[in-house]
């Protein structure tokens, strides 16, 4: 604890960044969970320290549920700390998805690092704009690194169209590739191919998939307009916990960055000014939601159970289960029953609009 007191993010912040409670122990219960830090539990050694298996019960702290659990024994002359120990409580504790604010919060400040080398008197293009160029503190701001490839993006005759292309496959603007021209809107471009990874957590250029769906701008740009397809190519590990105006308005500026012709593309100063509203979206839900209308005449509901804090209501009698009887069925009743389901499913988004917030209400 007291190298997290040192830190520059609080664990409030911490908590509410990932969404997760984190649970606080002292010394002496951590040292009760692992019998003494008995050698019998002793699983073994890493960079922090010795490591130790413990067990808590549902009754040794309040939202803590009974399990086993792993003790690290810092060792005080070992070299790895803080940032070391943030990152690991990171991927333990949140299971690797990046929240959908925290995406937001890094690409907007990768996004005014852009604009200031465009904004100079003579533009510096960065040539090289990938996701492993952007360098990240502990409260996850964004730094560009790696200035290798950047250049002189003056207005001069000739001065933007160069012979040699560099930079990395699945970023390059298409006009840069084909015909060597290269402008501040060749960053823009390549901008756009991050944002679209954050959006889908896919790689630029997956050569493992089909030749369709290799390139990752190909495959996905014709559906960030469209709502009905868009929802198809998000992040699955969000499991909807994110915006949906948010996710509409970030798509929307993807896809625009992604234009084909670099004069259809914003300026950075434009991206800077749509994604800060995004952030200060909260409307984040709780996750993905499906609600089975009763089948009428039915006045039993015998299966509600709460999945996320959201209540799930599912009915099935004994009665339809008689109307199609699974042995007997043929195929002209089986179709009729699966119609009759499908019309009974509807989108958490269809019954937002006309049930409002109250759609969301927590279980009981």
């Amino acid at each position: 604890m007291s190298d997290f007191s040192n830190s520059t993010i609080s664990l409030n912040d911490f908590s509410n960044s990932f969404l997760i409670n984190i649970h606080i122990f002292t010394y002496e219960e951590l040292k009760t969970t692992t019998q003494g830090f008995s050698k019998y539990n002793f699983l073994g050694e890493g960079g922090f320290g010795e490591v130790f298996k413990g067990f808590v019960d549902d009754s040794f702290k309040t939202g803590l549920k009974a399990q086993p659990v792993a003790v690290k024994a810092l060792k005080r002359e070992g070299g790895q700390g803080h940032r070391e120990w943030l990152a690991e409580v990171i991927i333990l504790e949140y299971g690797g998805a990046m929240p959908w604010l925290t995406r937001v919060k890094i690409l907007l400040g990768a996004a005014k690092g852009l604009e200031f080398l465009h904004k100079q008197e003579k533009p510096v293009i960065y040539r090289d704009f990938k996701p492993s160029n952007i360098l990240l503190s502990s409260d996850f701001s964004s730094k560009l690194s790696d200035f290798g490839l950047a250049t002189d993006g003056s207005e001069e005759e000739d001065s933007n169209f160069t012979k040699s292309v560099m930079g990395t496959e699945g970023y390059a603007a298409p006009e840069y590739i084909s015909a060597g021209h290269l402008t501040t809107m060749s960053d823009v471009f390549s901008f756009g191919v991050v944002l679209l990874e954050m959006l889908t957590a896919r790689k630029a250029v997956e050569k493992y998939r089909s030749q369709r769906g290799r390139n990752l701008v190909e495959w996905a740009r014709p559906m960030l307009k469209d709502p009905n397809k868009l929802e198809r190519i998000i992040d699955p590990s969000l499991e909807g916990k994110y915006s949906v105006e948010g996710i509409r308005e970030a798509a929307a500026l993807a896809y625009q960055c992604l234009s084909h012709n670099p004069k259809s593309r914003p300026t950075m100063i434009t991206v800077v000014k749509t994604l800060e509203p995004i952030l200060d979206l909260k409307d984040i839900q709780n996750g993905p939601f499906v609600y089975i209308v009763p089948v009428a005449g039915s006045n039993e509901v015998h299966d509600l159970k709460s999945k996320d804090d959201v209540k799930v209501v599912k009915d099935e009698t004994e009665k339809e289960a008689k109307v199609f009887p699974r042995h007997r069925a043929g195929r002209r009743s089986r179709r009729k029953h699966k119609a009759m389901r499908s019309r009974a499913v509807y989108s958490d988004t269809a019954l937002y609009k006309s049930l409002g917030t109250s759609l969301y209400t927590p279980a009981n």
